[in-house]
């Protein structure tokens, strides 16, 4: 029995029974039954063409139909290749029948490149300002021209102290109250742990180190050697301070911030600043004349050097959002360096050309401050999500160039002048989904911290890119950050 008897007789069974309804050849209630079970069947028909063109997984399927998925996932055009191999690839494009990841998932992509031996991690177009992308300007009292010299948060207070014997807090990082501290001292550093602040001195003898609980009432302590202390750190329990003066102690560990001992550093550098995070010690030196400009440790005792990204004058360190952040004295633009482990670090643009002296983190911001750029002393990054779109990006100088991108005989992608991968053969006309400035079309491929950098061998580029074009969705701008060197 064909489709359309059994369409009939279905509707027929729909109808009354007896001598009244009783439908006779050539009548007019006959005519009105065929009209109507036409148009069942006519629907019936298309909804099944719409099937088989939208699912290939039967013999209706055509070549027209391949050659429009192939269109839409970024398949290269299988032209001369028989309908049975097509089918295979675009089967696995739509992960039919759901045994295969996601192929348009974020995880999925990551996956991918990260099996290929490419140690980046993807992002949707969302997400936190923390992620050291955009860095803004804040002013201090105007009774606190001071040369600032450290910063920290605590209790829901950011609290900072100068060379001048200043201190001064803060809630949100942007409206600052100066405050008195125990004696008029060159204080270089401060920290927060066990509830307690902790600040240290580079001078007065004896008496270089000062506490609080509030960050606004402070009492001096006694260190354990006189060695000009110009950084604090709290983690793992301890607080570690380190020096910048050479051939003596270059730093002190404590359970409590009242009882101290020393302890030897990795290079006798003019180490400057300390962090703690992900179980790690970072410390920064402003000179390599020992070695590397940064040290790390597990414990505050044992250390080992490190590789900065740059050059420049590196002066503080902190930690936040699964980052290191280091800001620097001197730089071209680029007077803040990044890193997820503390090992490998990566150059990032700074607000201005400030003498920055200090960094912390807290509230899901990061907050610097500087010795001149007066009254704009303060620069600040996160507070939020934000999107970002090609357009966004073209200007931007930190964008790699490359030139179009071939696969093949057959141009497979677009990557603009500036290196970012736009899309896969994309024709505007028919693809109505696809716009380089709608921020929900944009994925990241960089570092795993949201808006950071990651470097990648130039030798390795062009599989880099080919990769990403052959798997990310055809309606999507990709945007890399990412250093190739």
């Amino acid at each position: 029995m064909t489709i359309d008897d059994q369409i009939k007789n279905l509707t027929k069974q729909l109808y009354p029974t007896g001598r009244v309804w009783r439908i006779n050849p050539n009548s007019v209630k006959e005519k009105f039954t065929n009209g109507l079970l036409a148009s069942e069947i006519r629907a019936y028909n298309d909804g099944v063409a719409l099937l088989d063109s939208i699912l290939p997984d039967n013999a209706n399927f055509s070549v027209d139909d391949a050659a429009a998925w192939e269109k839409r996932l970024g398949l290269p055009d299988g032209t001369g290749l028989s309908l049975a191999d097509r089918i295979k690839a675009i089967l696995v494009q739509l992960n039919w029948p759901g045994t295969n990841p996601a192929k348009g998932a974020i995880d999925y992509l990551q996956s991918v490149l990260q099996a290929a031996g490419f140690n980046v991690c993807a992002h949707e177009n969302l997400f936190s300002s923390a992620g050291i992308a955009e860095w803004i300007l804040r002013s201090t009292p105007t009774s606190n021209n001071n040369a600032w010299r450290s910063i920290a948060f605590g209790n829901g207070l950011f609290v900072a102290v100068a060379s001048g014997g200043s201190v001064m807090t803060s809630p949100d990082g942007i409206t600052w109250t100066s405050r008195t501290a125990s004696i008029a001292s060159s204080w270089e550093a401060i920290t927060f742990g066990n509830g307690l602040f902790v600040a240290v001195a580079s001078a007065s003898a004896g008496n270089q180190v000062m506490t609080s609980p509030d960050g606004i009432n402070w009492t001096t302590r006694s260190s354990s050697a006189n060695a000009g202390l110009f950084a604090i750190a709290f983690g793992n329990n301890t607080f570690v301070a380190v020096s910048q003066q050479s051939g003596g102690v270059q730093a002190i560990t404590s359970p409590d911030g009242i009882t101290w001992t020393n302890r030897t550093v990795a290079a006798a550098n003019t180490w400057q600043s300390i962090t703690y995070g992900n179980g790690l010690f970072v410390a920064v030196s402003q000179n390599a004349a020992g070695g590397p400009r940064i040290m790390t440790s597990p414990d505050g005792i044992t250390w080992t050097s490190q590789v900065p990204a740059n050059n420049n004058t590196t002066q503080a360190v902190t930690y936040g959002n699964g980052l290191f952040v280091v800001v620097c004295q001197s730089g071209a633009g680029n007077r803040v360096m990044v890193s997820s482990d503390g090992v490998n670090w990566i150059s990032q643009i700074s607000a201005a050309d400030n003498t920055w002296w200090a960094v912390c983190f807290g509230n899901n911001i990061f907050v610097a401050i500087s010795q001149s750029g007066f009254p704009n002393n303060v620069m600040t990054s996160g507070g939020g999500y934000f999107y970002k779109t090609y357009a966004d990006f073209a200007g931007n100088a930190a964008t790699r160039h490359i030139t179009t991108l071939l696969h093949g005989q057959q141009r497979h992608g677009f990557i603009s002048s500036k290196g970012i991968i736009i899309a896969n053969s994309v024709d505007p006309s028919g693809d109505d989904n696809f716009d380089i400035g709608d921020g929900s079309d944009t994925i990241f491929i960089g570092g795993c911290p949201p808006g950071t950098f990651i470097n990648i061998p130039k030798a390795q580029e062009a599989a880099f890119r080919q990769l990403i074009l052959k798997i990310k969705p055809v309606n999507v701008t990709v945007l890399l950050l990412v250093n190739f060197v």
